[in-house]
C-alpha cells in the first residue's frame, strides 16, 4: 500500500528534477536569488512536456528538450562563470574584459580551458541523453 501511494510522488520528482538541478547548481555556485527564479523559470518545460504526451506531438517534444537544454546550458555557463571567475556572467568587467579581448587571447583561454568545455559538454549531453530516453519512453505510457 505504502509502495502504491509513493508512486506518483517519485513521478513528479523525476519530472520535475531539471529544474532543481537548475535551482540547486546555480544556488550553490553563485547567487540563490537567481537559481530559485531560473529554476521556477525553467518549469516551463514540465507544461510543454504535459501537452506533449497528450498530443502525442513530435513538435512539442522537440521544444519540450530544446527547453530544458537552453535552461541546462544556461546554468553550466553561471556556473562555469562563478566558479571561475567569482562573479556573474553579466558582470560589467567581465563583458569589458571580452569586448576588450583579441582573437589570439580568446584563443590561448580556450586552449586552457578546452578539456573542461568538452568533459562539461560531454557529461550534460549524456545526462541529457539518458533522462530524456527514460521521461519519454516511462511517460509515454502513462494516462494522464
Amino acid at each position: 500500500m505504502m509502495r502504491r501511494s509513493l508512486h506518483p510522488l517519485l513521478l513528479l520528482l523525476f519530472l520535475i528534477a531539471p529544474a532543481l538541478l537548475i535551482g540547486a547548481v546555480l544556488g550553490y555556485a553563485g547567487d540563490v536569488s537567481d537559481g530559485v527564479r531560473l529554476g521556477y523559470l525553467s518549469l516551463l518545460g514540465c507544461v510543454t512536456f504535459y501537452f506533449a504526451v497528450k498530443r502525442q506531438s513530435k513538435i512539442l517534444y522537440t521544444a519540450t528538450v530544446l527547453w530544458w537544454l537552453i535552461f541546462w546550458m544556461d546554468a553550466l555557463l553561471r556556473t562555469l562563470s562563478w566558479l571561475m571567475f567569482d562573479s556573474d556572467p553579466t558582470a560589467y568587467f567581465i563583458v569589458q574584459a571580452i569586448a576588450n579581448t583579441s582573437l589570439e587571447e580568446s584563443l590561448e583561454f580556450l586552449q586552457i580551458h578546452t578539456i573542461t568545455a568538452i568533459s562539461s559538454s560531454l557529461a550534460l549531453f549524456g545526462i541529457s541523453l539518458i533522462y530524456f530516453y527514460v521521461l519519454f519512453k516511462y511517460f509515454h505510457l502513462q494516462k494522464f
